[in-house]
């Protein structure tokens, strides 16, 4: 009995320590499953009810009892708008518990790919992201209350996205900053990725870099043009977009001109391993997600 009792406890404390960092919304997180499995069962039970509806009409086909059939039909039906109604709750639900804890967490990921950055001797994006995090957190706690309603109806939603979206643009910036594509893709393959996964990765970050390489030939024929700043967002959006599309087949055809589909196994002239920075970083990483 003691060992069980043990054991209990042990799940108990594992337990919460996972609905620890939920920050307090673990009843959304678990009301939002409840209402997914939900959403499940009542997506399959309208194929089931057409199949009663089906069989019935089937067996008795001189006389089909039509009553019987659309009630089926009205259960299918309902079931339907179940399924809608409980996968919406659910997803809104869900939204909501990820904003409340990413709003927790936010700051602390930030955190950890600025030190990141300092690592890897990013100084001067790592202090642009310092500024930018700081800022926000300045202009939320002591300049915005201070504002006229009117402004705090716009401005601090702005800022609470900007500052929600800054861990995302400080990942993405720190990989494209310290991994070249040709590493990214030897890592892809190390890690045994599906192949459809590696082709779309690899397409869409060597997408980004041709898409803002236009973004500057649009801008520098603007400015030769003389082109007033009312109609820039006009001549700007329209050249990108048909350029965009453009950028994408060219880059496509590259990749496939370069045997990305083929079905081979690949190889690579680099050779990944981890490294003593790596395990050091990560140890880092884990030690201040737990600490937090």
């Amino acid at each position: 009995m003691m060992e069980n009792k043990k054991v209990s406890e042990k799940k108990d404390s594992w337990l919460k320590v996972l609905l620890s960092y939920t920050e307090g919304s673990g009843q959304r997180l678990g009301i939002s499953v409840i209402l997914s499995v939900i959403s499940i069962i009542s997506g399959l039970m309208p194929y089931y009810c057409i199949y009663r509806g089906i069989d019935l009409y089937i067996r008795n086909l001189n006389q089909a009892p039509m009553q019987e059939i659309l009630r089926w039909c009205l259960y299918a039906l309902l079931f339907y708008i179940i399924k809608i109604v409980s996968f919406s709750a659910s997803t809104w639900i869900s939204h909501i518990a990820a904003y409340h804890i990413y709003s927790e967490q936010g700051s602390m990921l930030s955190g950890i790919f600025l030190l990141l950055m300092l690592v890897y001797g990013l100084y001067k994006a790592a202090g642009k992201g310092i500024v930018l995090l700081v800022s926000f957190h300045l202009l939320l706690m002591y300049v915005f209350p201070q504002c006229p309603a009117w402004m705090n109806m716009v401005f601090p939603v702005l800022v609470n996205y900007s500052l929600r979206m800054l861990p995302c643009v400080l990942a993405g910036l720190l990989l494209l900053r310290t991994s070249s594509m040709q590493k990214m893709i030897a890592a892809m393959y190390t890690l045994h990725l599906p192949q459809g996964f590696i082709i779309a990765m690899s397409t869409t970050l060597r997408y980004f870099p041709a898409l803002k390489e236009e973004f500057v030939h649009i801008n520098a024929a603007m400015k030769l043009q003389n082109i007033s700043w009312a109609s820039r967002l006009e001549c700007t959006v329209v050249p990108l977009i048909v350029s965009a599309v453009n950028t994408s087949d060219e880059i496509a055809a590259a990749a496939v001109a370069r045997g990305i589909e083929n079905p081979g196994k690949k190889t690579s002239e680099i050779t990944l391993h981890m490294g003593i920075s790596d395990w050091l970083i990560m140890i880092l990483v884990l030690i201040v997600v737990i600490a937090g």
